[in-house]
């Protein structure tokens, strides 16, 4: 394991970081040895799923029992579960490429890109959402797993699509000045 003498941290891979915290929120997070934001998306998951009843909504939906699973779920407090649960995801990607970004230069400082999957990030946050709210397929745990799914799809579309217009235009102008 390569270890950087300045910050103590070694390579992560950013992608088992982004795994991690899409199992549970913190994860990831616990995976790039930031321990207090790890352990607070772990205790903010508990809070949230606790308080908004997010495991008796699974339990009733995977029993076919989809207007029980609607009553069930606190909607005050299961509407922060999605944030928590995209957010905690993309952070610690973020992380674990800005620590092998600094590993690498064995220098502290900003990549070129400061941040990745912002696209995946917002579309996720956004589907979730929505697909809580409306419920898709007559569940709100279906709802927000389809609604996440197609928002990540969209969102990493959209970016890839803004990146290519931004690159293209980059390269195609040039400034006059007279």
């Amino acid at each position: 394991m390569i270890k950087c003498t300045k910050t103590g941290y070694s390579y992560k891979t950013p992608w088992v970081s982004f795994v991690c915290s899409l199992f549970i929120p913190g994860l990831g997070q616990l995976y790039n040895q930031n321990h207090l934001v790890g352990i607070t998306f772990i205790f903010l998951e508990l809070l949230f799923n606790n308080l908004g009843n997010i495991n008796l909504s699974i339990y009733y939906t995977f029993n076919a029992n989809f207007s029980e699973a609607r009553d069930i779920v606190n909607f005050q407090w299961a509407m922060f579960y999605p944030c928590l649960y995209a957010f905690a995801p993309w952070h610690a990607y973020n992380e674990a490429k800005n620590i092998n970004f600094q590993l690498y230069n064995e220098k502290i400082s900003l990549p070129a890109r400061a941040t990745n999957l912002n696209g995946l990030f917002i579309g996720m946050t956004v589907g979730l959402n929505l697909g809580f709210i409306w419920g898709f397929g007559g569940s709100p745990i279906v709802g927000t797993l389809l609604g996440g799914m197609i928002g990540a799809i969209v969102g990493v579309i959209i970016e890839n699509v803004i990146l290519k217009y931004i690159s293209n235009n980059v390269k195609s102008s040039k400034i006059d000045i007279k």
